[in-house]
């Protein structure tokens, strides 16, 4: 059970960096590149100092995996910081939570991991709560707020339909 408190533990240190993300790009800085070029000449000068320090040697596939993993991780924290200037945290964290589904398709494919029917659900869990979360009424997040939805919710025995708008 180790590795769920470190888990949560870390979960709870990731969501304290979003709030700080949020108002460092809503307070502190007006160009979101700004926190990703400072986060990567900090990544590269302690990778450096690892590196020197205990004498690491890397492969060309080794160094060609680190190098395409960070740049990727700094495109998608330009992508987040941008997210971040835009959009209320709230909104825009549980959407960026949706890379727990790619690291999921990632282990099925890459490690040849077999997943149970609760895994199955938990990621529509995460999918579901994360739209939920982020869905606002008249936001116009789909179909641009021009469509509304009217589920009817039917009582059988003569009642007639309560329809419930749901404007997406």
């Amino acid at each position: 059970m180790t590795w769920l408190y470190l888990s949560i533990l870390a979960a709870f240190l990731w969501s304290t960096v979003n709030v700080v993300d949020k108002i460092i790009v809503s307070r502190l800085v007006s160009n979101p590149r700004i926190p990703v070029l400072v986060n990567a000449f900090v990544k590269m000068t302690i990778g450096a100092v690892i590196v020197l320090v205990t004498r690491v040697s890397l492969t060309p596939w080794q160094l060609t995996v680190a190098v395409g993993g960070g740049a990727a991780y700094l495109v998608g924290s330009l992508f987040y910081f941008q997210a971040m200037q835009r959009e209320e945290a709230s909104r825009v964290v549980p959407v960026f939570a949706l890379w727990i589904i790619w690291a999921v398709i990632a282990a099925a494919i890459f490690f040849q991991e077999i997943f149970s029917v609760d895994i199955y659900l938990g990621i529509l869990a995460i999918i579901l709560g994360s739209f939920l979360v982020l869905w606002r009424p008249n936001s116009g997040l789909l179909f641009a707020g021009k469509a509304a939805l009217y589920p009817a919710y039917c009582q059988r025995g003569g009642l007639d339909c309560i329809q419930l708008p749901m404007t997406l």
